[in-house]
């Protein structure tokens, strides 16, 4: 029995299934070059050689990777059992909770009201429940998915691509739902709550109390770390500007149209 013939992949899983697939196939400018040489009515020799190249890379089948099979394995055990592999860190539980706050940064820096979409769509191929859905001046949809930095070393402000490709992937995936034409993958930097301070200072002490240091060094030595700490995890004193980095994906049907035939092959694959 193929457990996977009817699969439909959340798109921030949809990373997760693409790694080691877009390099095997075309390029962009390679899908772009193959449109070309399809639109001409007459071509030279090279031409028709380079065109039955392109041809036979774009229509070979991609490949399953050995870090693919890895997150299929974890699939499969879910589907079979039910069973489902809980990951949950300080960082994902901050993403989750404090999702508002963050809209609300955004509202302020982009002079805009958006709220957090409930809406969950699907197609045939994936699921998914974008953050936010708009539309803008010119009557084009677009989405925006709000990350929320663990700390100021983790927060994006430099970086001139996304750091991470799977939110790539999730957010062309977001599109292909609902019919966006681009996105915004957002990374706010949020003040640390007064918990997750509680739990470092904790977590500190105890290894201090382990170490066999006296109550005297350990109150000496907590004073200072508890100051460096708090000016370490609250941002208040930047300016908000600093505290979001935004990237412009736009909408790419080639990536689209891969991730559909992945899906497609992940369905017919049987361990």
């Amino acid at each position: 029995m193929n457990i996977f013939k009817n699969l439909k992949i959340h798109a921030s899983q949809v990373g997760k299934i693409m790694t080691g697939t877009i390099k095997s196939s075309l390029t962009e400018k390679q899908a772009q070059m193959l449109d070309e040489l399809l639109k001409k009515e007459k071509r030279t020799e090279k031409q028709e050689e380079l065109l039955n190249e392109l041809l036979a890379k774009r229509d070979s089948s991609p490949q399953i990777s050995k870090t693919v099979l890895s997150f299929l394995k974890e699939l499969a055990i879910e589907i079979e059992t039910g069973r489902v592999k809980e990951i949950e860190t300080d960082a994902m539980y901050r993403g989750t909770v404090y999702e508002e706050e963050a809209i609300k940064l955004l509202n302020r820096l982009t002079n805009k009201n958006y709220v957090k979409n409930q809406t969950q769509f699907e197609n045939e191929f994936i699921i998914g429940t974008p953050d936010i859905i708009s539309i803008d001046e010119n009557n084009i949809k677009y989405v925006r998915d709000i990350k929320i930095s663990q700390d100021i070393f983790t927060h994006p402000y430099y970086d001139s691509e996304v750091p991470n490709q799977d939110y790539f992937y999730q957010l062309q995936s977001y599109m292909w739902l609902v019919g966006a034409e681009y996105a915004y993958l957002d990374y706010v930097l949020l003040d640390s709550p007064e918990w997750l301070i509680q739990k470092k200072l904790k977590n500190k002490y105890f290894d201090l109390v382990d170490k066999g240091l006296s109550d005297e060094e350990i109150e000496n030595f907590m004073s200072e770390f508890e100051l460096k700490t708090r000016f370490n995890l609250i941002y208040s004193d930047l300016p908000l500007e600093r505290r979001l980095k935004t990237f412009l994906i736009q909408r790419n049907d080639f990536i689209i149209e891969k991730i559909q035939q992945q899906i497609e092959l992940i369905r017919e694959f049987t361990f």
